[in-house]
């Protein structure tokens, strides 16, 4: 997709950066943006993904109609909850904690209490899309065995390889691909991003030379 002229600079249109302007937190506390980012106005449709935790939690911007993460990061629950309470995107989604039957531990009953949390920040808490890892392992891999490993390499596979390094969809700094800076937490909120635009019926827009 061929972007117009724009003036709005990525920074200005990620709610992130203005989240750590409005904030006054240290530089390195919120949006990780990659280098050279074109300019993106407000219109342009953005799916936030969310992979809660305990105590930090995974994000990611993804743009659908540009094949590309505007920014993605981990942060802690604190500052993800006063920032969701200012969020302007398209689209919201969120893991979901789901029982298998099995015991769990402190941390997930924790997580839990976070995600009705973040929920309750939002301006409309009840448009959430509330994405199950299962879900997440279906639309990428197919099947609900897939592992953390076959999750992660089947979000490469969508993504064209034009950055540098071993893994070109992710680049390095002199040359970042349409998934710099994803890593860690950032993974699985890309992959609750994508699979919860895919189950919207929105298409992306097709790309132009």
């Amino acid at each position: 997709m061929t972007l117009p002229n724009l003036t709005q600079s990525a920074e200005a249109y990620d709610p992130m950066a203005g989240t750590l302007a409005s904030m006054q937190e240290a530089p390195d506390s919120f949006a990780r943006v990659q280098p050279e980012a074109p300019d993106y106005p407000r219109s342009v449709y953005s799916v936030f993904g969310i992979d809660p935790g305990p105590e930090q939690s995974g994000w990611c911007v993804y743009l659908p109609d540009h094949h590309r993460v505007l920014s993605c990061g981990v942060k802690s629950n604190a500052d993800l909850l006063r920032y969701l309470g200012i969020v302007d995107h398209s689209r919201i989604a969120m893991e979901m904690i789901a029982s298998y039957g099995m015991p769990v531990g402190r941390e997930v009953f924790e997580t839990c209490v976070w995600i009705g949390r973040f929920m309750q920040a939002m301006e409309h808490p009840d448009s959430v899309d509330l994405v199950y890892r299962k879900d997440v392992k279906m639309h990428l891999c197919g099947t609900t065995k897939a592992k953390d490993g076959n999750v992660r390499q089947a979000i490469l596979d969508l993504f064209p390889r034009t950055g540098g390094g071993a893994t070109p969809q992710v680049g390095t700094k002199g040359q970042p691909g349409p998934l710099y800076g994803v890593s860690t937490h950032a993974w699985p909120a890309l992959g609750v991003a994508i699979t919860s635009n895919a189950r919207s019926g929105r298409q992306p827009q097709e790309r132009k030379a």
